[in-house]
């Protein structure tokens, strides 16, 4: 009977053990749980916060973005003359410069994108990488400008848009109607015209390296090259 009882509470004993370890298991993993939320809860809150810092700090250039511009759009209409200039890499997108003259400006790495240049005169500017997409520019003057590895994807209006001797030497002047333009002796090295609408008489005396020809427009009737074979090399 002795041992029976002694079986007993050793059974007991062992259940309770088992008991407090599931229990102790089940608090550990309670705890766990616990922990894994509150740091996942500070992990969502910082990047909360460095989000609304991201944000803030995006929204402060934006807003210098949006004041340097319009500095510079006061700039311009104060100023009469634009000549000899320099406005190195600066935003000039959607800045109204129609009928104003930039002789020899330095507009290079310029965003120019929506600019306004209708009888514009940019003449001897130097462009290079500048941004031209969207501009209005008919009856533009780019006579002997430096505009090499321009972009100017989808101009608007550019009839009689003038780039007699300009260097466009790998140039993107794509997707643009440039109707009774003139490209007279302009070098068209490397020059992508896909997709624009040209006409072959504006291209008398256009020249390009020969292994560096241009890129036509599909079903467009290339010019010669005024550049000799015996130049290359």
């Amino acid at each position: 009977m002795r041992d029976s009882s002694c079986s007993s509470n050793f059974a007991n004993e062992d259940s309770r053990k088992e008991d407090r370890a599931i229990a102790d298991s089940a608090r550990e993993q309670d705890r766990t749980i616990a922990e894994d939320a509150r740091k996942q809860d500070r992990e969502i809150a910082e990047a909360a916060r460095t989000l609304d810092r991201q944000l803030a700090l995006e929204a402060r250039k934006q807003d210098r973005k949006l004041a340097d511009r319009q500095a510079l759009q006061l700039f311009i209409w104060s100023e009469r003359d634009l000549n000899n200039r320099s406005f190195h890499r600066a935003d000039m997108s959607e800045l109204q410069l129609s009928g104003r003259s930039l002789h020899n400006t330095d507009l290079e790495w310029c965003d120019m994108t929506d600019c306004g240049l209708v009888k514009a005169d940019l003449s001897g500017a130097k462009l290079f990488q500048a941004i031209l997409n969207g501009i209005e520019g008919t009856e533009c003057q780019f006579v002997a400008a430096e505009m090499e590895a321009v972009v100017m994807r989808k101009a608007r209006f550019m009839r009689r848009s003038n780039f007699r001797k300009a260097n466009l030497s790998y140039a993107t002047l794509t997707d643009t109607r440039f109707i009774e333009a003139s490209f007279e002796g302009a070098n068209l090295t490397g020059t992508d015209f896909t997709g624009s609408t040209l006409e072959e008489e504006a291209f008398a005396g256009a020249h390009w390296d020969w292994d560096r020809k241009p890129i036509w427009p599909e079903g467009f009737c290339p010019p010669d090259n005024a550049r000799p074979l015996e130049e290359e090399g």
